[in-house]
């Protein structure tokens, strides 16, 4: 677990924390709005892409049964 938590840390995917003998670590949301942002391009763009896809295949299957 540690080691995994070592690389959320050096991803500053999370904040780390020492209190007393806890180790405190919390979400850094900031890298992740970052990615989403990102990853919204894509999704815009590859939902467009599988919505006419799945015209032009209505469209076949249309014809296909006429």
């Amino acid at each position: 677990l540690s080691r995994h938590l070592k690389v959320l840390r050096d991803a500053r995917l999370v904040v780390f924390k020492r209190d007393g003998r806890l180790n405190l670590y919390q979400l850094n949301a900031e890298p992740m709005e970052a990615v989403h942002d990102w990853m919204q391009h894509y999704q815009e763009f590859w939902l467009g892409n599988f919505r006419a896809l799945g015209d032009v295949l209505a469209d076949e299957a249309k014809k296909k049964g006429d």
